[in-house]
């Protein structure tokens, strides 16, 4: 039962927006460039 208590708090504390804006600063369109630096 405690289980299934947990499992059913971290369903409930999911944020699919939070998910996917993470995910585009990650991997995105809103992510960082690392433009090549050349000497």
């Amino acid at each position: 039962s405690t289980i299934f208590q947990q499992f059913s708090h971290t369903i409930e504390n999911c944020d699919p927006d939070k998910d996917l804006t993470w995910w585009s600063d990650t991997y995105g369109a809103t992510m960082k460039m690392n433009w090549p630096v050349f000497e």
